[in-house]
């Protein structure tokens, strides 16, 4: 040791005998000279601590008494800088007037007093989920609404194991044409009334041509002039129905004229067992202004094509039949959901 010092010491004599100049210069032990620029421990807390700005630096005061009168350590003063860190809020909007914030975004430090004394304090609102009614389920039996023409159905479950839902009221949809004048495919549902008295298409539904009814396509149970989710029933659907009823009715073959089962009509006509509903509503025939069989003869299309348009058709009789019909020919349409 005695030997280094003795080293330092001889190159600083020698630099000296030499006229070399070290840069800068050692300031002797004690405290800064007044005016110094320091600032004192104390003044830097008082800062950081109440935003108080410290006056031009002087003569350096620290410490003005006895060790520990107001000298803040180093150790309080990060303690402090850190929990004032901890508290920082996220937005700037959060300053508020009177209220003293370390910073108003992270990795931003320094006093903030606030000048937007207009902001309230917030308070925690709790959230209030709102009470969500669920949409009713619809289901079968109960009565439909289509959208088109605000026209209410009822309607009615047929079976159980391999159930259909039918409406229970031929369909009256579309534009009363004349029983003079032909349906055409133009974008317009037409139908006619029987007897040209819109009352009938009230009791019984609307008259429909096949292609009418369909749509002026051929694909069997196609939508047709049904609402969205029904369709026309096909020609199996109407003999599953005629089954399901009575037993009897077995087989059911297309443009098999004679009647089947013993009492499949009686179940599926007005007042019927079945709540099916069905009406003698009649049909126009395909000369113009012709009509025939109101209260006689109830037809139904099917939307199965063969040499002709396939009908179901009920009767003053106790049973059913399956039937068929000119295209052009105007009878009632009943809808089946899909």
């Amino acid at each position: 040791m005695k030997k280094q010092m003795t080293l330092v010491l001889g190159l600083l004599y020698a630099a000296s005998l030499s006229g070399l100049t070290l840069a800068g210069s050692i300031d002797p032990p004690g405290l800064p000279l007044a005016g110094s620029g320091m600032y004192s421990i104390k003044q830097t807390y008082d800062y950081l601590n109440s935003g108080t700005v410290a006056p031009t630096p002087g003569p350096f005061q620290e410490p003005s008494g006895p060790p520990g009168s107001t000298m803040k350590t180093m150790r309080q003063l990060y303690d402090d800088m850190k929990a004032k860190f901890d508290e920082c809020p996220v937005a700037v909007a959060d300053v508020r007037s009177g209220v003293k914030f370390f910073c108003t975004q992270p990795g931003n430090w320094g006093v903030q007093t606030g000048t937007l004394s207009t902001l309230p304090i917030p308070t925690a609102t709790p959230t209030i989920n709102p009470t969500i009614t669920p949409t009713p389920t619809w289901s079968c039996g109960t009565a439909f609404t289509d959208s088109r023409d605000n026209k209410v159905y009822n309607t009615v479950q047929i079976g159980t194991t391999n159930p259909q839902c039918w409406m229970k009221e031929n369909l009256n949809v579309g534009t009363y044409v004349d029983g003079s004048a032909n349906q055409t495919n133009n974008s317009v549902v037409e139908k006619w009334c029987y007897n040209n008295d819109l009352a009938k298409c009230t009791a019984y539904g609307g008259l429909y041509t096949w292609d009418e009814a369909m749509q002026y396509v051929t694909t069997p149970g196609v939508q047709g002039i049904c609402p969205t989710g029904w369709h026309i029933p096909t020609l199996d659907e109407f003999c599953t129905l005629d089954i399901t009823v009575d037993s009897s009715a077995a087989p059911c073959v297309a443009l098999d004229f004679s009647k089947r089962g013993t009492d499949a009509g009686t179940k599926l006509k007005v007042g019927g067992v079945s709540g099916w509903e069905g009406k003698l509503s009649g049909a126009r025939d395909e000369t113009p202004n012709s009509w025939m069989g109101d209260g006689v003869n109830g037809y139904n299309w099917t939307s199965t094509l063969g040499t002709y348009a396939y009908m179901h058709q009920l009767t003053s009789s106790p049973q059913v039949n399956m039937n068929w019909g000119a295209r052009q020919g105007g009878t009632a349409l009943r809808c089946i959901k899909n």
